[in-house]
């Protein structure tokens, strides 16, 4: 199997001492977190919230003077590690952040999340006709009862 960038990174990362990840697995960190897994030499430390993840890096890196490592994915997850960033830099410790985000391309008005026409089931219809769409399954039904 091609290495891919997502193995380099952690190779690099192992060799500058760092042994530990914390973050949540999920969207569009699943590849960099399957090159992790492939990877071996670092442990991952699944947390239920951004914000604890980013803390108990910063803590980690205090405590051992090793480089951590924390994950977090488009949106919010970027959002919450906020606070425990600026409080690594405070410290002047060394954190490796690792951020996942989707294409440009990919997200479009069809795709947003608030239907602000008010027309009940509209935006369940709108995600199963994506599905169909993206996947080609024509078998797929949507939650409102379309197709």
């Amino acid at each position: 199997m091609a290495r891919k960038v997502a193995d380099v990174m952690w190779e690099m990362l192992a060799g500058a001492g760092v042994k530990r990840c914390y973050g949540i697995v999920g969207d569009a960190l699943n590849p960099v977190i399957d090159a992790l897994r492939r990877n071996g030499k670092i442990e991952f430390v699944h947390v239920r919230h951004e914000e604890y993840g980013v803390f108990a890096a910063v803590a980690e890196a205090y405590l051992s003077g090793n480089p951590v490592v924390v994950c977090g994915t488009a949106g919010p997850g970027v959002t919450h590690l906020f606070n425990g960033l600026m409080d690594a830099r405070k410290e002047r410790l060394d954190l490796a952040v690792q951020l996942a985000g989707i294409e440009a391309e990919r997200i479009s008005r069809e795709e947003n999340a608030m239907d602000h026409s008010g027309a009940p089931g509209k935006q369940v219809n709108s995600v199963g006709n994506r599905t169909r769409r993206r996947n080609g399954d024509a078998h797929v039904q949507s939650a409102a009862g379309g197709t």
